[in-house]
């Protein structure tokens, strides 16, 4: 019997993962229905095996009947919280105040949220005395802040259970905060919250990892979450239930669909406003409308290359997907974007948009915003920066802003892995730009008029600035500090303007301070 499942569940998720099932505990092949459960769990295995683990029947007469549990308003008050059961709009929408406003739960926009969960709304006794701004730049998932407010939210169809945060989409996973365990907020939490429900919940002894959820007792393995829509290689749930498509002519990439057969791309999220009016915290949809441009009057083939899915239009590659992450894009015709674009975009590695002159006529910032894996970024057509854009990449090695004319406050911060920042036309700095990038080793900015105050500050690896003095008409006093590597041609200032001169490594005794 055990052999027997063993192969089922090679030919359904691979052997990779059947072999680290067994080599981790083959008493998991006895779990009944196992090969529903796992059918949509990936074709890696190791983030699930305690989890299945748990799973095994010894584990059922261990766990605890919920009619025997605490109390929930008073286990919740031990453990420092307050509770409001939401079963209304206006106590769904109640603790709305206690978040920031690019971090609202999308609980918040779903006026029927409350008639498809069991919605517990927790409030820590400090949550009014936290300020939002100590923990900026440090935030983590579970913290003091993440965890001052929570909404525990139960499936009533499914009864799988998440566990929403503070930060909300400012941290990784914020939906599985405390591990998606309520026994991780205080012991018997779980079964308190079963007694009060009158029924059980999908958390469970082990949880499951981040990117799995559970539902209808099967688990699911997906790429991305937004607006309470879960998708992933091959299937997408909404609503609490599974749609799957039909992967011969049809491919999940991030949040929409390209269907070969009709040579269309198509969005699941369902939302009736136009895709040019959709601006999420995460823009996880709005580099949609470009993709829909490029493709459009275009044929569309596809092939696999190495693991990924490479997508075509006119024999043209424009777009690789790697599990339905999007890791590369090339368009050539959009030359605008309404929104903010590739925020918190967890797996474009490379990205080239040859003609793309203008971002956010809506007053849009923060595109190209912490992209952890972006490598590669290519805006050769861009006339300007708008505020905190191209931030946060520690992985950014090529940069192309051949065209940019003026950058504003905030750009070109936490660049890791850059050593040379070309802006062979830029007329003007803003303040707080170009900063903390520690491999940069050159700045090539010839024709640059104005920078700002505190601007190209501590890039401890900065040697060289390149700067035409006919050109340059001021720069701040602020600027140019905390880089022990940058040393001046001749140490001197035309005080009346705070003008530098040039910037080399001939003499290796005099610095800039």
């Amino acid at each position: 019997m055990t052999k027997s499942m063993y192969d089922i569940i090679k030919r359904q998720n691979g052997e990779a993962f059947a072999q680290a099932i067994r080599r981790f505990d083959s008493g998991i092949f006895e779990i009944e229905k196992l090969p529903e459960i796992v059918k949509f769990a990936g074709r890696d295995a190791t983030e699930i095996l305690p989890y299945l683990a748990s799973l095994k029947p010894k584990y059922e007469a261990e766990s605890q009947s919920f009619l025997e549990a605490g109390d929930l308003f008073l286990l919740a008050q031990q453990a420092g919280y307050k509770v409001i059961y939401a079963n209304t709009l206006e106590k769904q929408n109640s603790i709305l105040p206690f978040f920031e406003p690019a971090e609202e739960l999308c609980t918040f926009r779903d006026e029927k949220r409350f008639k498809k969960y069991y919605i517990l709304h927790m409030i820590r006794e400090d949550a009014e005395r936290l300020n939002r701004a100590d923990f900026k730049g440090i935030e983590a998932r579970d913290d003091a802040y993440g965890t001052s407010v929570i909404s525990i939210q139960v499936a009533k169809e499914g009864g799988y259970i998440k566990i929403c945060n503070r930060y909300n989409h400012s941290v990784q996973n914020p939906d599985n905060t405390f591990d998606g365990n309520p026994d991780n907020i205080i012991s018997g939490m779980t079964a308190a919250i079963e007694k009060f429900l009158g029924r059980k919940v999908g958390a469970n002894a082990v949880p499951l990892p981040d990117n799995y959820i559970q539902l209808d007792d099967k688990i699911y393995r997906y790429h991305l979450e937004e607006d309470n829509i879960y998708y992933g290689d091959g299937f997408y749930i909404k609503d609490h239930k599974f749609h799957s498509i039909d992967k011969d002519y049809q491919l999940i990439v991030d949040s929409f669909m390209i269907d070969f057969k009709r040579n269309e791309i198509r969005t699941l999220h369902g939302l009736d406003v136009p895709e040019s009016d959709i601006v999420f915290f995460h823009t996880t949809y709005n580099h949609i409308p470009l993709i829909k441009e490029e493709i459009r009057g275009g044929k569309l083939t596809r092939r696999k290359n190495k693991g990924e899915d490479e997508v075509y239009v006119n024999g043209h590659l424009f777009l690789k997907a790697r599990n339905g992450v999007l890791t590369f894009l090339h368009l050539k015709k959009p030359q605008k974007s309404a929104v903010s674009i590739f925020k918190f975009h967890n797996g474009i590695e490379e990205l080239y948009l040859d003609n793309l002159r203008t971002i956010g006529e809506k007053n849009e910032d923060q595109s190209f915003f912490s992209c952890p894996k972006l490598r590669v970024l290519s805006l050769p057509k861009l006339a300007f920066l708008k505020s905190s854009t191209i931030v946060h990449l520690p992985k950014l090695e090529t940069l192309c802003l051949k065209n940019v004319l003026g950058v504003l406050n905030g750009c070109l911060n936490y660049l890791g892995e850059l050593k040379t920042l070309d802006l062979p036309v830029c007329r003007e700095i803003f303040k707080f730009s170009l900063s903390k990038n520690k491999n940069l080793r050159i700045i090539n900015i010839p024709h640059v008029r104005k920078i700002g105050s505190h601007c190209i500050v501590t890039n401890p690896s900065l040697e060289h600035i390149f700067v035409d003095v006919n050109c340059l008409e001021s720069v701040d006093a602020t600027a140019l500090k905390e880089s022990p590597n940058l040393i001046l041609n001749e140490h001197k200032c035309i005080k009346k303007s705070n003008l530098i001169t040039s910037v080399s490594k001939k003499r290796k005794d005099h610095f800039y301070e």
